[in-house]
């Protein structure tokens, strides 16, 4: 069987990424809910009600709420970026075995400490749960940066 080196700074980048999915959770809930207060303090009923400063049919916007349409159009942006940041991430992890998905899931995305999960998935083994949770990083980093994570394949 061969075995795959992944370029250092590669598995480095790869670790970060794992590292930073409860950063992209929390921007991903900060994000819809300053949607959430921008739509319910009444941005889109604004733009609709002064868009025309009272002329119907009129072409005249007041500044005011297309700013506030802009930040809303800008922070949808925003949102769709981390989701899809997350979600390529996410597809990446799942896409692993059973067990590297589930190392990795339970370490990064459920953010269990590295003593119990090592507890439960390798019988308090820590050695053999870094080693494992290397080759899973190492896997993730091949999956999600593609070819270019290889530094070599060996015959294993």
């Amino acid at each position: 069987m061969a075995k795959v080196t992944v370029r250092p700074d590669q598995l480095q980048d790869a670790g970060n990424v794992l590292r930073a999915i409860p950063q992209i959770n929390k921007r991903i809930e900060m994000l819809e809910a300053q949607i959430k207060r921008a739509a319910m303090d009444g941005a889109p009923k604004d733009i609709r009600s002064q868009s025309f400063d009272g002329m119907p049919r009129g072409r005249q916007h007041r500044t005011e709420t297309e700013d506030a349409f802009q930040q809303l159009l800008v922070l949808k942006e925003q949102l769709t970026e981390e989701m899809c940041r997350r979600r390529r991430i996410y597809a990446a992890i799942y896409a692993l075995d059973d067990y590297s998905a589930e190392l990795l899931e339970r370490r990064y995305i459920r953010e269990e400490l590295s003593d119990q999960v090592a507890a439960e998935c390798t019988d308090d083994d820590t050695r053999k749960f870094y080693r494992h949770l290397r080759d899973a990083v190492s896997s993730f980093a091949v999956m999600y940066y593609g070819s270019s994570a290889v530094e070599g394949v060996q015959d294993g």
